[in-house]
């Protein structure tokens, strides 16, 4: 446990393993409180940190469902916009015949046409 210096240089307040969590220790301020009262409550970053972890451990369930149910179609339609965008490159321009083709078959493979 590290103990680090308020602004002040008056009290000190615990890091454990990153997380500050406003125990303040050695001398205080005033009537016993403790001159660091800017820190956040460990108790509020601990939900906070569950709340992150819930949503991460969401999108991954998220991706992985995705990947299941849209996998491939989602291949076929990366597969196009890379073809695109070469297509483009190698022919350093914008617009061709080319790009409408493949935007053609974009939008058929996109909406089941």
């Amino acid at each position: 446990m590290e103990t680090h210096q308020c602004e002040s240089g008056q009290c000190g307040y615990e890091s454990v393993h990153g997380w500050d969590h406003g125990a303040c220790q050695g001398s205080c301020c005033g009537d016993g409180e403790c001159c660091c009262d800017d820190d956040m409550d460990y108790s509020e970053e601990l939900l906070d940190a569950a709340m992150s972890a819930k949503k991460s451990l969401l999108r991954d369930k998220l991706k992985v469902k995705l990947e299941a149910k849209l996998g491939k179609k989602l291949d076929k339609l990366a597969d196009i916009a890379v073809e695109i965008l070469i297509s483009e490159w190698e022919m350093g321009k914008a617009e061709s015949d080319k790009r409408e083709e493949l935007e053609q078959k974009l939008s058929n493979t996109m909406w089941g046409e």
